[in-house]
């Protein structure tokens, strides 16, 4: 009888149908096989990493959504810090970005707790928040955000800023603002 495999939805790897996680990249194979095209928008290549951004506002979470996109990327949402936790050990993305004043558990707290779970603490995070004060850009890093942008940020800023802690990407439609 043949071994039955299920692929990954995130890096496609074929995995055995009764594993729980991707051997790979570590995912919950039955939450992201049901639903990782309710979740992760852009292109399905495997390659394309996963970006996490974590914003209670709306337009931002759908801009800055649309311009990762299409620069390749493939993103996950979440509305606060809580959500946030919910979905970064179930898709293990790329990189998470994070505003710092949301309701409930804010980005601050959203990086201490990833950086206090031995599975989650070496995801990259970035803050992109509309606090421009030297308070809060050292309260972010000092938390263990590796780059702290202002919004409103160029969409070329941000791209640069992404491409610095992510592998480049072999192909993608660039995007100029």
């Amino acid at each position: 009888m043949a071994e039955q495999l299920i692929e990954c939805p995130k890096c496609g790897k074929q995995n055995d149908a009764a594993a729980e996680t991707c051997s790979k990249c570590g995912i919950h194979l039955a939450w992201a096989l049901e639903h990782w095209s309710e979740v992760v928008s852009g292109p399905e290549d495997h390659d394309a990493p996963l970006i996490l951004y974590v914003d209670d506002e709306g337009g931002a979470l759908t801009l800055v959504g649309i311009i990762l996109n299409r620069a390749g990327y493939r993103v996950a949402k979440a509305h606060d810090g809580y959500e946030a936790l919910d979905l970064i050990p179930r898709l293990m993305p790329d990189l998470i970005i994070t505003d710092i004043n949301m309701p409930g558990m804010d980005g601050i707290e959203l990086i201490y707790q990833l950086k206090a779970s031995p599975t989650l603490q070496n995801i990259p995070v970035f803050i992109l928040s509309v606090r421009a004060d030297p308070n809060a850009i050292q309260l972010g890093l000092d938390a263990g955000a590796v780059e702290y942008l202002i919004k409103p940020t160029l969409s070329h800023d941000l791209i640069a800023a992404v491409s610095s802690v992510l592998p480049p990407l072999a192909s993608h439609e660039h995007h100029q603002s």
